[in-house]
């Protein structure tokens, strides 16, 4: 049949190993979390609340993530990425990452309250210079990963940083748990109320916003081909998360031994003007890299148009902000199928000339004709939103 186009898979074996991998990864890492909450209720001073009150505090965290997962999911408006990759992502960050984040962190401030004997000393040692590194190294692994075992879901930029949103999400959820159940059990010197506004409203998208860095350095890489492009954008925008993070750390621990003088109100006022200009900035990112990947695909679907394989209301489909939504009204799943196989179809040759320019080796031209094979099945079958 025309549907059943026949799909080349190079990367069939890296993509099972690397599943492997994630599957053992993410085992540990709820293992790590689970320790985690044991350790945390038995520290306290009242171990049986604790425990519960971490409970409680995951009822608030994970449900308010689902409304951030929303919003990333909007903003991947063209060619979506698959819900098994981001889900991946997430599990991911609120699994693994927050596990070893957790523990490294913990352990670091040991040592310096040993050392120093002095406990707001440890916590300070650890925020600034111990969690931005374990945190976005443990976030940017999943990146990583997804750019070498899922590559040909990795295409460039905006899905780099897209992938790096679902992971921090994943991981802010569950850090939120402890803040959330420290808050309620032992609300000095600040309540659950506190706590939930300025980390569930005020501040949901800080960790994003850090690991987007290593997201944006790792597709521009995957842009440019080859091992060292994507290692080196790795790096560099890893540099740039970890310096933000270090820099919102400081803020958040001078804001939170600041008294409620005129001095420490004007800091708080300083300290949240520049944030939210970051936010400002970070949005224009998003949406910068959103619709470049549009004009990417309506400048290599436009010869499609002119070949006759798609017509030009549906390259305006591909990319309309709320054109899978549109689809998704009109034909359902099948009408949401046809468009990603028209945006994937753009992004194939996207990616096949950039090969093409850079000298590279790349498989992405071997998915144009099943492609277009599988746009003409689903036509066939009535998918096509316009028709």
């Amino acid at each position: 049949m025309a549907g059943k186009a026949k799909w080349p898979d190079p990367y069939r074996t890296r993509k099972i190993v690397g599943l492997v991998l994630w599957l053992l990864s993410v085992l540990l890492g709820v293992f790590g979390f689970a320790t985690a909450v044991i350790f945390q209720s038995i520290a306290s001073p009242f171990p049986g609340k604790m425990f519960f009150g971490i409970a409680e505090g995951a009822l608030f965290a994970f449900p308010a993530s689902l409304f951030y997962f929303l919003v990333a999911r909007f903003l991947d408006r063209y060619d979506p990425e698959p819900l098994w990759a981001v889900l991946m992502c997430f599990i991911w960050g609120a699994s693994i990452a927050c596990a070893i984040s957790f523990w490294i962190n913990s352990i670091i401030a040991g040592v310096v309250l040993g050392i120093f004997q002095n406990p707001e000393l440890a916590q300070a040692i650890a925020a600034i210079f111990s969690a931005p590194f374990i945190e976005e190294s443990s976030k940017s692994i999943m990146i990583l990963g997804m750019s070498y075992f899922a590559r040909e879901e990795f295409d460039g930029a905006i899905d780099g940083v897209i992938y790096a949103i679902f992971v921090a999400i994943g991981f802010a959820a569950a850090e939120n748990v402890f803040y959330y159940g420290g808050a309620i059990v032992m609300p000095e010197p600040f309540d659950f109320e506190s706590v939930f506004f300025a980390r569930g409203v005020l501040t949901p998208w800080a960790h994003p916003l850090f690991t987007s860095m290593v997201g944006l350095g790792i597709g521009y890489g995957r842009e440019k081909g080859g091992v060292f492009p994507t290692i080196g954008g790795a790096f560099l925008g890893w540099l740039v998360a970890v310096f933000l993070h270090m820099g919102w750390n400081f803020m958040a621990i001078v804001i939170g031994a600041s008294d409620k003088s005129i001095t420490g109100l004007l800091f708080l006022a300083i300290a949240l003007g520049v944030w939210a200009w970051i936010l400002f900035f970070f949005a224009l990112l998003v949406l910068y890299l959103v619709r470049r990947r549009g004009k990417i695909l309506k400048q290599y679907l436009q010869d499609e148009v002119m070949l006759g394989h798609i017509t030009q209301r549906e390259l305006e489909l591909v990319t309309s902000a709320f054109g899978t939504m549109s689809a998704f009204l009109k034909k359902g799943k099948k009408g949401v199928e046809f468009l990603r196989a028209i945006a994937r179809l753009g992004l194939m040759k996207w990616r096949a000339a950039r090969a093409m320019q850079n000298k590279a080796l790349t498989f992405a031209g071997d998915f144009i004709l099943p492609l277009r094979e599988r746009i003409r099945g689903l036509r066939a079958e009535g998918a096509s939103p316009t028709e």
